[in-house]
């Protein structure tokens, strides 16, 4: 492999420290993306995939835009060959990428772990979309709620009618708020 010009053997344990190598070369992206695309080739391989299940943990690590759709990509095309696909992230919003893509509803499950006490955690449903929506979604919603059934504390509802206003002027004025914020 050529990185920058400059030629980066694989190596082992012996590699010096000196000396070009994945293990010293490598960003923790590049050692993510090519563990997860070895895994993938083996995975391809294998005559018995259809009747496997795979779990991710945590495949997303320190990529870019990029790489994150690709891993995205792969982890979709596995679930399609495969038995059952499972992943597991501390990236909530890697998850509700995967979350969103074009899968049958009842093919799909938002799982999260919780806290019970001081000792006990449990496996619960996990509401992934309102989880991850963002703070205008979250504050539209809370808007429309009070709106059509009068849900909510009027004070709280007070609070996000700004928010929710500015927002709105920065998607259709950008040019306008910008000038008008300096």
């Amino acid at each position: 492999m050529i990185i920058d010009e400059t030629v980066v053997e694989m190596g082992n344990a012996d590699t010096p420290i000196n000396q070009p190598s994945f293990k010293n070369t490598l960003s923790a992206g590049d050692k993510s993306t090519l563990a997860l695309a070895f895994f993938m080739a083996e995975l391809a391989k294998d005559p018995h995939k259809a009747e496997t299940i795979v779990v991710f943990d945590d495949p997303f690590n320190s990529q870019d835009h990029y790489r994150r759709t690709c891993t995205i990509t792969e982890i979709r095309r596995c679930g399609i060959g495969v038995e059952q696909a499972v992943v597991m992230s501390h990236d909530r919003h890697f998850l509700r990428e995967i979350w969103d893509l074009p899968l049958p509803p009842e093919h799909r499950k938002a799982l999260e772990l919780v806290a019970v006490g001081k000792r006990d955690t449990v496996i619960a449903p996990w509401n992934i979309e309102n989880d991850t929506e963002s703070d205008d979604a979250a504050n539209r919603r809370m808007l429309n709620a009070y709106h059509a059934k009068r849900e909510g504390e009027p004070r709280d509802v007070i609070q996000k009618i700004r928010p929710v206003i500015e927002t709105h002027i920065r998607r259709i004025a950008p040019v306008e708020m910008e000038r008008r914020q300096r």
